[in-house]
C-alpha cells in the first residue's frame, strides 16, 4: 500500500513536472526575462528528479524485500494450507471413526435393550412358571389338607363314638364291680363280725392294738374301745397288765389316722412279718407300700403290672423287711 501511494505520488509529481516544463518552455519563449527563473526551476526539477530517483530506487529495493517477504509468507501460507488440509483429512477420518463408533454404540445399546427385554421376559416366564408350580403345589396341599381334615373329622367322630361306648361299658363294668365290691364288703363285714363275736367269747393275745378297716377309697386306723376308755396309747403304756391276755374285745369306734391310699376301692391290707411295713391293694391295679411311723403311714413305693384289681396280698416270711 505504501509503494502504491508513493507511485501515485511520483506520477503526480511527474505530471506536475511535465506541466511546469511546458510552462517554462512557453514562458521562455514568451519572455526572456524569466530565463533566470527557468534555470532555477530546472535546477530544482533536477534535484527533485534526483531525489525522486533515489526514492524510487529505495522503493524498488523495498519492493524486492517485500516481494521476498511475500514469497516467504506465501510459502508459509502454502505450508499452513497443507497442514490445514492434513488436519481436515484427519478431522474427516476422526469424524468417520466417530460415526462408526456412534453406530457401534447404537448397536450395543439396541443389543443391550434386546438382552434386557429378553431377560425380563425370561424372568417373567420363570416367575410365572414358579408361581404356577407353587399354585399347583398349594392346590395339591389344599386337597391333601381337605382329605386329612375329613379323615380327622371321621377319626374324631369314631373316637367320640368309641369313647362314648367305652364310657358306657366302663359305667356298666363299674356298676358291676361296685355291686361285687358291695357284696364282698358285706360278706367281709359279716365274716369280721362273726370273727369278732367268736373272739369275744375267749381270751386272745393282743399283739397289735391298732385295727385296720377297709373303706371305699380311704384307710382308717382305729383305737380299741378299751384304750379309749382308759385314755392311754398302747405303745406308751408300759404298766398295763400282762400282754397276751385280753379280758374284753370290742369293735373299734374311733379313727386314729385317715389318708388317701388308692385311686379306687381298697380291697386288701397286709402287715409285713416284722410289722414295720404295710401293704395295700386296690382297684387301681397297684400295690402300695407304707411305713408305719409313730402312728402314721408314710408312702415308700408302689408296685404296678397287674391286669386287674388287687384282691389279696401276702408277704414272704423268709425275706427280712
Amino acid at each position: 500500500n505504501r509503494l502504491l501511494e508513493k507511485s501515485d505520488l511520483q506520477t503526480v509529481l511527474t505530471e506536475r513536472y511535465q506541466t511546469d516544463k511546458y510552462d517554462v518552455q512557453r514562458g521562455h519563449e514568451a519572455s526572456s526575462l524569466d530565463s533566470s527563473r527557468s534555470d532555477s526551476l530546472q535546477q530544482e526539477m533536477a534535484q527533485m528528479r534526483i531525489r525522486h530517483q533515489e526514492e524510487l530506487t529505495e522503493l524498488h529495493k523495498k519492493r524486492g524485500e517485500l516481494a521476498q517477504t511475500v514469497i516467504e509468507l506465501n510459502n508459509q501460507i502454502q505450508q499452513k494450507d497443507r497442514e490445514i488440509q492434513n488436519n481436515e483429512a484427519r478431522m474427516l477420518e476422526y469424524q468417520q471413526q466417530i460415526g462408526s463408533l456412534e453406530g457401534d454404540c447404537r448397536e450395543l445399546r439396541s443389543s443391550l435393550q434386546v438382552c434386557q427385554l429378553l431377560r425380563s421376559v425370561q424372568a417373567e416366564s420363570e416367575l410365572e412358571l414358579a408361581n404356577q408350580t407353587l399354585k399347583d403345589e398349594y392346590d395339591a396341599l389344599q386337597i391333601t389338607f381337605s382329605a386329612l381334615e375329613e379323615k380327622l373329622r371321621k377319626t374324631t367322630e369314631d373316637n367320640q363314638e368309641l369313647v362314648s361306648r367305652w364310657m358306657a361299658e366302663k359305667a356298666v363294668e363299674a356298676n358291676r364291680l361296685n355291686a361285687e365290691n358291695e357284696k364282698d364288703t358285706r360278706r367281709r363285714q359279716a365274716k369280721l363280725q362273726k370273727e369278732l363275736a367268736d373272739a369275744a367269747k375267749e381270751p386272745l393275745p393282743i399283739e397289735q392294738s391298732v385295727t385296720l378297716i377297709l373303706g371305699m377309697r380311704t384307710l382308717m386306723c382305729w383305737l380299741t374301745m378299751e384304750e379309749k376308755e382308759q385314755g392311754r396309747h398302747p405303745q406308751t403304756d408300759q404298766s398295763a397288765e400282762r400282754p397276751g391276755v385280753c379280758a374284753e374285745v370290742r369293735v373299734p369306734s374311733t379313727a386314729l389316722h385317715v389318708f388317701e391310699a388308692h385311686d379306687g376301692e381298697v380291697n386288701t391290707v397286709r402287715f409285713s412279718p416284722g410289722s414295720r411295713l404295710l401293704a395295700t391293694g386296690g382297684m387301681d391295679r397297684r400295690v402300695k407300700l407304707w411305713e408305719v411311723v409313730a402312728g402314721r403311714c408314710e408312702a415308700k413305693g408302689a408296685l404296678t403290672g397287674s391286669n386287674a384289681g388287687i384282691t389279696s396280698i401276702e408277704f414272704d416270711a423268709a425275706v427280712s423287711l
